[in-house]
């Protein structure tokens, strides 16, 4: 890696840091005073177990850890190439300077009035560190290998393998939140037998419209994608058909693996409208890509979803409220301060919350940098604008809270979005 590229991810690192130091202490309430001070130390957690009870929460301390493995990432890869030897000696420094900053976060909640200080956070942030730091590097051999340089080159070639990838890993996303994995028999038989079978034979507990766009609009997709892989590989008639099958044959996999997480049952409904996009994926699909107008602008095609699928994302399920009163009301409960929904929501699905935005507008940059400008913010520009605008629309509906968290993400995600799509560009010498 050239020296240009470890200065950025000394920058990334920096940023993550100031993103850790934020998270860990809003809503920034904070006290000198000694009794509260006192108060707070007496109920830091110290222990995995008080009087023979678990002290700790499991998604809590999978949380922490997660937080900090991005940092231990980052650090092992802001250095420059070491042998051997050395790498357990940086991963170790990585490890300890984790432990020095974790512990001084947990230190400074004691002066919060909101915030419970632990032991277990900083041990379980160090254990983050460390992981992400042992996998950058695993990652940096595994990319020397010869296989790697054959994926490499494919994905190059058919850059279309990248979507199809990320879009399983959407819907498998999708289908097992909140992740609850279990091996208990009996939970595995509870799901059997609330396992779902017949279509359509039971009421829906979702928003149609949402349920189409989650299942059929996704796996359409899935199925397009897949085609137009199959098709590159080699060219038959029976691309279509064979994507079709996979597509179902994934779909029912899922379903079938959801026997293995707590709370999810297996539902036929999901096979059938997967069953019925991915024959729309392998049908309309290309033949609306075909179209004169949308192969001659696929750029602005591709913006033109992806408007559509945000716009969709923020304002389902279209309950609007259009009086005075009700639009005062939803200024008033404006979230200004960032992240504050966040810390007060479950960290798992706070998450998976951000997962899903940041998804959604880093495909919004993706398309604005496919359009060839030579101005590099402009995905930033479009994506804060477009978060502005639909935060804004979201004063007039129901049941949702506008954010400026979310504009910030929508910025965040088009950032991302729009630099994955040049630096790929530049990859295939297309830029």
């Amino acid at each position: 890696m050239s020296e240009r590229g470890r200065r950025g991810i000394r920058i990334g690192l920096w940023f993550w840091c100031l993103f850790t130091i934020y998270g860990s202490f809003v809503p920034f309430r904070f006290t000198t005073d000694p009794a509260s001070v006192r108060r707070n130390l007496a109920r830091a957690q110290i222990y995995l177990f008080r009087d023979g009870r678990r002290n700790f929460s499991i998604p809590d301390v999978t949380a922490n850890v997660l937080l900090f493995v991005p940092f231990g990432f980052l650090a092992a890869l802001s250095g420059g190439p070491l042998g051997p030897a050395r790498r357990g000696l940086r991963i170790a420094i990585i490890g300890l300077s984790a432990a020095v900053f974790a512990t001084a976060i947990e230190g400074g909640q004691l002066f919060t009035t909101e915030r419970t200080s632990s032991v277990l956070d900083a041990a379980a942030n160090t254990t983050g560190a460390v992981l992400g730091a042992a996998v950058a590097w695993t990652l940096s051999r595994i990319f020397r290998w010869q296989l790697s340089d054959l994926i490499v080159e494919r994905v190059r070639a058919e850059p279309v393998l990248l979507l199809l990838g990320l879009l399983g890993l959407a819907l498998a996303a999708d289908a097992f939140y909140p992740f609850a994995i279990t091996l208990d028999v009996s939970t595995v038989w509870d799901n059997l037998k609330n396992a779902r079978w017949l279509p359509f034979a039971y009421p829906a507990r979702r928003f149609w419209p949402d349920l189409l766009m989650d299942q059929v609009l996704m796996f359409g997709f899935f199925a397009a994608a897949l085609l137009w892989s199959l098709q590159s590989l080699r060219r038959s008639a029976r691309a279509a058909g064979t994507a079709w099958v996979v597509t179902v044959l994934f779909s029912v996999g899922l379903e079938i693996a959801k026997l293995g997480f707590a709370g999810r049952y297996p539902n036929a409904d999901n096979v059938v409208l997967a069953a019925a996009g991915a024959l729309a994926g392998v049908t309309l699909v290309p033949m609306i890509v075909s179209l004169p107008p949308v192969r001659s602008h696929s750029s602005t095609a591709l913006l033109f979803l992806a408007l559509v699928l945000l716009t969709y994302a923020a304002l389902t399920p279209f309950e609007f409220r259009l009086t005075q009163s009700a639009i005062a009301h939803k200024v008033a409960d404006i979230e200004w301060l960032p992240l504050t929904a966040y810390y007060h929501a479950d960290s798992q699905r706070a998450l998976f919350d951000l997962w899903q935005k940041l998804l959604r507008y880093g495909f919004l940059g993706f398309s604005v940098a496919g359009l060839g400008l030579r101005k590099r913010w402009m995905p930033v520009a479009v994506g804060l604008a477009a978060g502005a605008l639909l935060e804004t629309a979201q004063l007039l509906t129901v049941a949702r809270v506008t954010s400026v968290t979310d504009v910030l993400i929508a910025g965040t995600g088009a950032l991302l979005g729009g630099a994955i799509c040049m630096r790929y560009r530049t990859w295939r010498n297309l830029a």
